[in-house]
């Protein structure tokens, strides 16, 4: 599917629930260093399948779960998909990511 890093990553705890972030840490940690560049920039689907190789129903996908979780807020247009990091989600972010970005 979009299990793009090595199983190293395996499972993380972050308020009572895990993430499998192999399947959704690509797309997190680009998202985080977006944010860190611009806080104010969103990122859309296009440019995700662009820079990470996804298909748009990888992306939808890993979006969806990603919002279910209140780590991105997303709004989905006809023709595209522009997203950005919740406060919960950059919490997240700068939690497991931090030297990364």
């Amino acid at each position: 599917m979009f299990v793009l890093f090595p199983p190293r990553l395996a499972r993380r705890e972050h308020s009572g629930k895990e993430y499998q972030l192999s399947k959704t840490r690509p797309l997190l940690l680009h998202l985080y260093r977006t944010h860190r560049a611009n806080p104010q920039a969103e990122v859309s689907g296009q440019e995700l399948e662009h820079e990470l190789g996804l298909t748009p129903e990888a992306v939808r996908a890993a979006v969806a779960e990603l919002v279910s979780e209140g780590l991105v807020e997303s709004d989905p247009l006809l023709t595209n998909l522009w997203m950005r990091l919740t406060e919960k989600g950059l919490a997240f972010c700068e939690e497991n990511f931090g030297g990364e970005a």
